[in-house]
């Protein structure tokens, strides 16, 4: 797996066809084959740490239906934290 960082617009793109972009202070998406998941986070200190709330997923937008799906959810936190572990920030699952 690549990974590759578009500066512009915070967006990092995997070479297995998923994408994580932190949107703001509390945001993180995660973008694979048409499905959006928005992830309940929050930036800590110091600035490359975040903390990341498994339970608080969305599926479609921020206010969209709660993500139920273990599997999937499961996925989409093991992929966040491969790109965070790959620039060398920390996550921390809250």
């Amino acid at each position: 797996m690549t990974l590759k960082k578009d500066w512009f617009s915070n967006k990092i793109v995997s070479s297995d066809g998923f994408s994580v972009r932190i949107l703001d202070r509390a945001t993180i998406l995660y973008e694979e084959r048409g499905l959006c998941v928005y992830v309940s986070a929050e930036m800590l200190a110091p600035k490359d740490t975040w903390a990341i709330y498994p339970n608080d997923m969305r599926v479609g937008s921020v206010q969209g239906n709660r993500l139920e799906d273990r599997e999937i959810r499961s996925l989409v936190i093991g992929r966040i934290h491969e790109v965070f572990e790959f620039f060398g920030w920390t996550l921390e699952e809250g």
